[in-house]
Formats: structure tokens, C-alpha cells, sequence
């Protein structure tokens, strides 16, 4: 307004002045012209200050939307005067006096000065003002004319800003206030929390703060503050159909209130996104119905399979397991069209005596009088009880004549029942009647009866046979001619031939395969048929002369040359089994054949193999017999059989001679160096009375035949077997040994250990070490007994190591040997181990180990189980029953390289019982040492 007032006066004072006073006053003019603009810009600023100070009341109160827009008219008023301004500054452009100065005359008409009068009063001493947010000037620490900073009014939009804080928007981007949005992260318009609330933003989250409800998406303020929804907080929100029920979080609403579905509904029932009052046809199991739309005591009654309380909710009156059953006619009760209870009717069985009924049909009996089920008769001229036909046949009433129903012939008099019609007999109404002997057979009027079948006589029979009643099938026995017999019980394809003076067809009738004029002849051996025991006709046998070369024959003794080869006799020969020829026994002997072996009949000394025939024997050679034969290199001595022969007699080989030396084919005179150990000699060409000493690893019998001077074993030894204590336990005892033992347990047998047995070892028992393994004497195992040899290898005594009973225990023995220098380690077991028919990990079990202590190698490794099918033992054993036992001792022999020299060696020999106890294992040690056992 004050704009407005200062540009008409302006104008009125421009209209007043003339021409001519123009030209004089116009430095006045200008210099006036320059105060008024100045203190019509003062003007104006303070005036904008005034309207943007109330602009930033208003915001700062929470003004509402509608103050909002009275600001945003006071600016357009304030843009309406600006206006008018720039209308005042294109009429003053017309003047001609300030054409030159148009640029000072355009500024000072922007910014028109208030009535002179105001110009007057607030001109004086303008020019010397300290800086003020309504100068009109950017100063102090105004980001902005007059705003901004931390003394002036904060900047309206578009307005030059460092920070929000400068900024009316608090939005300050780019250094320019930018209007306020809803996602500028600033609490601002008429927003109750940051971006959200008021009239223009989306609603605030749970725990924001809030002015009114519709602030909150849960559409719930509460002092101030948005909070979570529930469904007792009296509004519509969540997933909430209606207010505080409905949907998947609320209880459901009750009759009226707003649905989607009919789980939003206490009824179920949701019609028109309406819940509705509940009926016998909503299609929901609601008020007391036991199904959907049935059941209780308001629908009507369920239809089979569908749920049910009581029976009375069933149409069938059956409830059974909550559901309504089909009726039957075994449910207890009266349902379908039943009569009575499970009976009558079309569906059921028909009643018994004394239950009601309708009509007949309704009762067993077929018999219904005053609606009670009458008891039947064989005169109540029904057809009831078992009866075939009206009051006859069954088991209760006579039976019926012909033409009557049947089910059986017993229905009938005459016993037959054909098409269920009761029939009179015949021989094929497969009835046992008229005369008949058996079913439709036999007797008078019918045909002969079949074997096995009943008869009176032989007629009734097919095969004329009837034996205590019954048609017997014809045999070669029954003393009847049947069959193609040809004679009782003889001839034919059948029977056996007939003897002499029998009936006969043909010759194989009879036994002697001769038939004349039907009658069986005697046989002869010129009858031209093989007949009596002959081989082949009229030849062989007891009674017939033999028989030539390719004749049949059983024996030698059917040919002429005694010699039968595949029944056929044969030309003699010196290998067919028979003395012939000039033989002197079978096959030998004589000018043909060759000599004969010993036992065998001979003529003279050439007739035998061995040259020697005394009394007709070829005798077996003798080294004393005067002849050489056999392997003999000379006669009585030398070969295989005889002694050797004494010097200068002929020879093969050195074993021929008593000295051991042939040369030449003649036995020589033994020497100290013919490389042969004869004489007595302890090996060869050393040792005894004449040769020299031996050295290492040949035969001595005593220390002195030694260079070493040591003979042990009768072997001479470079080495001392004192390291082995005891090694054959012949102190009777342990001595020398480390012995162990503990219980089993739960222990896998692949997881036992010996080490764990010895003392201090993780199983270990002293108990069990001391009283499960001893000393044993020569004797027989008392369990195997003579299937195994004695229980010591050598000498008197052997150890057992773990005992003959079960018990689930383990027991172990070692022995070290130190500095061993000799090149053989010798020991021998015996093994028991019982199979209790387990897995191998749970048997019975024993380990034996030889181990080089020095380098940590282990030399030998037995490991052997009782397991199941034999899977856990070798050659080594054999199975009787239940046990794998080793039937020999079992001789282990290490050769000691040269490079193990004076090492330490331990022999370890274990032996387990089986895990569950039940079944037991043990091991014989004996002879541990440097020397073959």
C-alpha cells in the first residue's frame, strides 16, 4: 500500500512542475530524486521485513494451511505493487527532461518512496545506520539481503543460503533455499515429523510424533506419538475388515460389520463384504451344526461321512469316530427300510422268529402274521427253513418226489437231482441207485465199474477183479487172464514170459523164446534162440558150449579164448586180463609176453621181472639175492634200494659206495678231502676221529669238531645264544618273559593293542595277567584233545598264554633278545580260537609279532580272528565245530640279515577271548631261539 502511495505522489509532482522550471531544477530534482529512492528502498525493505518476519510466525506456530496462503497473497499483493512500480516507470520513461538520467529515473521508480512527508521524517541522519536485517543491504553474516546467518530471519525459497538452518524451508541446497518437500529430510511445512504427517505428507510410522490420528499410518496418535496398531485401539488399520476385528491378526466381527472372506466373520458367513447372521444354508459349520449346514438341533440332519456329535445328527442314525456312517445291516439300529433292527426290508436280511415284520418276505421263515416273524413248519405251505421245494427237501422236511425242486439228490426220493428238478434214476444221473454197485456202474442194469471203484463180484468190474469190494486195476498177480495176457498172468507186452507148457502168441511170450503150436517149448542149445544163461545163441553160459572170438560174452569164461572185452570175445592178447598162451600167469611169463612182477607164477628165473623163481613164484629182488637187479650197480650193493658198495665194486654214482666216492665207475677208498662226508665225518671232509675241524654252520657232534670251539645244535656257531632266557620255558616257568593280561571289554579287535596289556599299560590287570596264562606240561589240549598234538613243542614244558575259559579277557607274553648276533630266530605256536559266529571286530583273536627293536621294523605279523565264515584264519587252521585251531605246531623261522647284526629283537604273542565274552581264544609258545625246534 505504501508503495502505491508513494508512486502517486511522485506522479502528482512530476504533473504539477512545468517546462520551464524543469530546465532550472532539474539538479534539485536529480539530487531530491536520489533521496527519495533511497528512502523509498528503506521504505520498502522494512515493509518486506515486517511481511516476511509474520511469514516466519506463522510457520514457526504451525500455522495452517490456509495462514500458509494468506502469506502467499500478502507476496502477491507485494509482487501486485511491484507491478504498478514498473507501470509508474514506463509512464516517467516518457519524459523527455529524463531521458538522459532514464537509467537513475528507472531505479528510483522501482523502488517509489512513501509520501513526502514520511520521506522527511525518516530521512534525516539515514545515511550514517548501523547494518540491520531491514537495510535493504547483504551485510553482517546474511547469506542473503536482510536474511540468513545467525542474527537476520531465515531466507525464504530461492534465496542464497549456506546451511538449512538459513533457510525459512530448512532445505538448503546448492546454496539456494529450496521449497520444502516431503522428502527433504527436514521437518518442515506443516509436517509433525520429519517427511511425514500433516496435510501434504504420507502418514508417520509407529513412534513418530503426531498431531491428529490421520498423521499415523496406524491412524493412532497417542500424546503425541504415532502408535503400533492393536485391536482394541478403536480404529480400522492393520488388515483389520472392520474396527478392531477382521483379517489375520483381530478377532473376527460380529454380525453387520465390514468382511472380505468368511474367516473375517464370529459366523463365517460374509456376503457383500457384509458378515451375516447364521443359517441352516450359509454353507459354513456355524450356531451347534456338527458339519456344514447339518447336524445340532437347528439343521437338519447330516448325510453320510459327514461330521457328526450324537447319532441323532445322522440321517442313518449312525455316528460312529464323529462321523456319520452309511447305513448297514449290522449297525444297531433301525434305519433304511428296515423292519426291525438290522433286518426285513429290501436291503437286509430277512427277520427271525418274533421280529416284526411287514409282509413274508421280510422273515427267514417267509412267514409274517400280525407283523410278527412266525417259526416255520413242514406244513405252513411256505417255502422256508432249508426247504428245496414248498414244505420238502433240506435237512428238516421229507424229501421231494419227481418234478420238485432240488439242490441235491437228497432233496429227492429217488436220490437224483438234475437242473434242480429231483429226476427218475438212470445209469448216468451220476446217483448211487437202482442195483448199482458204484455210481452209475455195476450191478444188473448198469455198465462194469472202473478200478477203484465199488463192486460185489468180479462182473462188476471192468478187469473182472473185485477184492475186498472195490474193482482192482489188472496186474500180472491177480490170476486172471486181463490185459493182452496170453496165459494167467504171463505173455503179452505186459506181464513176465510164460514157462514152459504155457499158452504163448508168439516166442517172446515165453521164457525160452520158443513157441510151437501156442505152446512155450523147453530150451537146448541147438535151438536156435538165445535162450538158458547163453551169451550168445546157443553158446556161453553154464550149460553151452563157449563161444568164438566176436561172440557176446559176460565173462572170460563165455570164450573159447577166455578173454571178454565190452561183451564181445576176443583174440587173446598180453594185456587182456587172461592167462592164455604160453602165459605163466595172467598176461606175463612165457615166450610172448613179458616177464612177470613179483607174487606171480613162473616156469623159470627169465619169467620174472626180478630174475628170481623159487617154487614156481617169481620173488621180490632182495639186496641179499645173489642177483643184481632192482637199481643194483653191482650185484646186492649200490643204487637206491641196497647198501653201498664196498671199494673197487662198480658204481654210479658216489651214493653207490660205502665210501661216498665213485670214480671211474668203481667205488674208491674215503679220504679227508674227497669232498664227500664219509668215514665219521660230522661234515663233509671235517669232524670226527681222522678229518680236521669245521668251520661256522657245518655238522658237529661235540665243541672240539668246532674251530670256533662251540657246537650247539650240532651246528658250530660263530655266535652266543645266550641272549635267549628261557626260550623253551624249560625252568618250568616265566622267568626271562614279561607276561600281561586285562579284560576286553568293549574293545574292537581291531583296536587291541599289546602294549596296553603289559604293566603300566592302558588295560592292564594283574589279576587277569597272573591267573590266565601258566606253564604247561606235555599233555593233550583239553579242548581239541587228539585233534591237536601235544601242548609243548619240545622238552617238558611250553606256556599258554590266556585261559580255557570264556570270560571276555586278554592275556599277553614278551621276551627282547639284546645284541643279538646269531643269523636265526626260531620259535613255534599252537593256536585255539572259538567262533562264536560274530563279526570278525567282535571275535576272538591272537597276534603274534616279531619286532627289531633297534630300527623300529616289524619282521613278522600273525593277526588272526574267529570271525564268521572263516574269513579271519589261512591254511594254517582247520574248523571243527566251533573252533579254529592249527592241527600241527606251527614252526616260524626269521633269517637275521647281516645288516641287523647285534640288534635287539622282541617277540610279542597275544591272545583275546571274543568281545561279548561268551567265547574264548588261547596260544601255545614254545622253543624261542637262535636254533632250528
Amino acid at each position: 500500500m505504501w508503495l502505491t502511495v508513494g508512486i502517486l505522489i511522485f506522479s502528482l509532482s512530476v504533473a504539477l512542475s512545468s517546462q520551464a522550471d524543469a530546465d532550472s531544477n532539474i539538479m534539485d530534482r536529480m539530487v531530491n530524486d536520489d533521496r527519495q529512492l533511497a528512502r523509498f528502498e528503506a521504505i520498502h525493505h522494512v515493509k518486506k521485513s515486517e511481511l516476511d518476519r509474520k511469514k516466519e510466525e506463522d510457520y514457526e506456530e504451525g500455522s495452517s494451511e490456509e495462514d500458509y496462503e494468506e502469506g502467499s497473497s500478502e507476496e502477491e499483493d507485494y509482487e501486485e505493487e511491484n507491478s504498478e512500480e514498473e507501470d509508474y516507470e514506463e509512464e516517467s520513461s516518457k519524459e523527455e527532461d529524463y531521458e538522459e538520467e532514464s537509467s537513475k529515473e528507472e531505479d528510483y521508480e522501482e523502488e517509489s518512496s512513501e509520501e513526502e512527508d514520511y520521506e522527511e521524517e525518516n530521512y534525516s541522519g539515514e545515511a550514517n545506520l548501523a547494518p540491520t536485517c531491514d537495510d535493504g543491504v547483504r551485510n553482517q553474516d546474511e547469506t542473503d539481503d536482510d536474511c540468513g546467518g545467525s542474527i537476520c530471519p531465515q531466507c525464504i525459497d530461492s534465496k542464497t543460503c549456506n546451511a538449512a538452518s538459513d533457510c525459512r524451508a530448512r532445505a538448503c541446497v546448492s546454496n539456494i533455499c529450496r521449497a520444502p518437500t516431503c522428502s527433504d529430510n527436514v521437518q518442515n511445512q506443516d509436517e509433525t515429523d520429519t517427511d511425514c504427517g500433516g496435510s501434504i505428507c504420507p502418514k508417520c510410522a509407529d513412534t513418530k510424533t503426531c498431531a491428529v490420528g490421520s498423521d499415523c499410518l496406524s491412524e493412532v496418535c497417542l500424546s503425541q506419538i504415532c502408535q503400533a496398531p492393536t485391536c482394541t485401539d478403536g480404529v480400522k488399520n492393520q488388515d483389520e475388515t472392520d474396527i478392531d476385528c477382521g483379517g489375520s491378526r483381530c478377532p473376527q466381527c460380529a454380525d453387520t460389520q465390514s468382511c472380505r472372506a468368511g474367516s473375517d466373520c464370529v459366523n463365517g458367513v460374509c456376503l457383500s463384504n457384509i458378515c451375516q447372521a447364521s443359517s441352516c444354508t450359509d454353507n459354513v459349520i456355524n450356531q451347534d451344526e456338527t458339519d456344514v449346514d447339518c447336524g445340532g438341533s437347528t439343521c437338519p440332519k447330516c448325510a453320510d461321512t459327514k461330521t457328526c456329535a450324537v447319532t441323532s445328527d445322522c440321517v442313518s442314525k449312525v455316528c460312529s469316530s464323529q462321523i456319520c456312517q452309511a447305513p448297514t445291516c449290522t449297525d444297531g439300529v433301525q434305519n433304511q427300510d428296515e423292519t426291525d433292527v438290522d433286518c426285513g426290508g429290501s436291503t437286509c436280511p430277512k427277520c427271525v422268529d418274533t421280529k416284526t415284520c411287514s409282509v413274508g418276505s421280510d422273515c427267514v421263515s417267509r412267514t409274517c402274521s400280525l407283523n410278527i416273524c412266525q417259526a416255520p413248519t413242514c406244513g405252513d405251505g411256505v417255502l422256508n427253513q432249508d426247504e428245496t421245494d414248498t414244505d420238502c427237501g433240506g435237512s428238516r422236511c421229507p424229501q421231494c418226489v419227481d418234478t420238485q425242486s432240488c439242490r441235491a439228490g437228497s432233496d429227492c426220493v429217488n436220490g437224483v437231482c438234475l437242473s434242480n428238478v429231483c429226476q427218475a434214476p438212470t445209469c448216468g444221473d451220476s446217483i448211487l441207485n437202482q442195483d448199482e454197485t458204484d455210481i452209475d456202474c455195476g450191478g444188473s442194469r448198469c455198465p462194469q465199474c472202473a478200478d477203484t471203484q465199488s463192486c460185489l463180484a468180479g462182473s462188476d468190474c471192468v478187469n473182472g477183479v473185485c477184492l475186498s469190494n472195490i474193482c482192482q486195476a489188472s496186474t500180472c498177480i491177480d490170476n486172471v487172464i486181463n490185459q493182452d495176457e496170453t496165459d494167467v498172468d504171463c505173455g503179452g507186452s505186459t506181464c513176465p514170459q510164460c514157462i514152459d507148457t504155457k499158452l504163448c502168441s508168439a516166442a517172446s511170450d515165453c521164457v525160452s523164446g520158443v513157441c510151437s503150436s501156442n505152446i512155450c517149448q523147453a530150451p537146448t542149445c541147438s535151438d536156435g534162440v538165445k535162450n538158458q544163461d547163453e551169451t550168445d545163441i546157443d553158446c556161453g553160459g553154464s550149460t553151452c558150449p563157449q563161444c568164438p572170438n566176436d561172440k557176446i560174452c559176460s565173462v572170460g569164461s563165455d570164450c573159447i579164448s577166455r578173454t571178454c572185452s565190452s561183451n564181445m570175445c576176443q583174440a587173446s592178447t598180453c594185456s587182456d586180463g587172461v592167462k592164455n598162451q604160453d602165459e605163466t600167469d595172467m598176461d606175463c611169463g612165457g615166450s610172448i609176453c613179458p616177464q612177470c612182477v613179483d607174487t606171480k607164477l613162473c616156469n623159470v628165473a627169465p619169467d620174472c621181472v626180478s630174475g628170481v623163481c623159487l617154487s614156481n613164484i617169481c620173488r621180490a629182488p632182495t639186496c641179499s639175492d645173489g642177483v643184481i637187479n632192482q637199481d643194483e650197480t653191482d650185484m646186492d650193493c649200490g643204487g637206491s634200494t641196497c647198501p653201498g658198495c664196498a671199494d673197487s665194486k662198480t658204481c654210479n654214482v658216489g651214493p653207490d659206495c660205502v665210501s661216498g666216492v665213485c670214480l671211474s665207475k668203481i667205488c674208491q677208498a674215503p679220504t679227508c678231502s674227497d669232498g664227500v662226508k664219509n668215514q665219521d665225518e660230522t661234515d663233509i671232509d671235517c669232524g670226527g676221529s681222522k678229518c680236521g675241524k669245521c668251520e661256522k654252520g657245518k655238522g658237529c657232534n661235540v665243541a672240539s669238531e668246532c674251530f670256533s670251539g662251540e657246537c650247539s645244535s650240532n651246528v658250530c656257531q660263530m655266535c652266543s645264544l645266550s641272549s635267549f632266557v628261557n626260550g623253551g620255558f624249560e625252568s618250568g616257568n616265566s622267568d626271562g618273559w614279561i607276561v600281561g593280561g586285562g579284560k576286553r571289554k568293549s574293545i574292537l579287535s581291531s583296536e587291541i593293542q599289546p602294549k596296553d596289556y603289559f604293566p603300566g599299560g592302558l588295560h592292564y590287570d594283574s589279576s587277569t595277567a597272573t591267573q590266565h596264562s601258566s606253564i604247561v606240561s606235555s599233555k593233550e589240549d583239553t579242548v581239541l584233545k587228539s585233534l591237536m598234538p601235544k601242548t609243548t613243542h619240545s622238552g617238558k614244558y611250553a606256556w599258554r598264554i590266556e585261559d580255557l575259559d570264556k570270560g571276555g579277557a586278554v592275556s599277553v607274553i614278551s621276551q627282547q633278545i639284546t645284541n643279538y648276533f646269531c643269523l636265526n630266530i626260531y620259535f613255534a605256536w599252537l593256536a585255539v580260537l572259538e567262533n562264536g559266529n560274530h563279526v570278525a571286530i567282535n571275535s576272538s583273536v591272537m597276534i603274534i609279532e616279531l619286532k627289531d627293536e633297534t630300527v623300529g621294523d616289524t619282521l613278522l605279523t600273525r593277526r588272526y580272528d574267529a570271525g564268521a565264515g572263516s574269513n579271519g584264519v589261512d591254511n594254517r587252521f582247520k574248523q571243527s565245530k566251533a573252533y579254529f585251531y592249527t592241527p600241527a605246531w606251527q614252526i616260524e623261522h626269521l633269517s637275521i640279515d647281516s645288516s641287523r647284526t647285534g640288534h635287539n629283537f622282541t617277540l610279542t604273542v597275544l591272545a583275546a577271548d571274543c568281545r561279548p565274552s561268551g567265547h574264548k581264544g588261547y596260544v601255545y609258545i614254545d622253543s624261542f631261539g637262535g636254533v632250528a625246534p
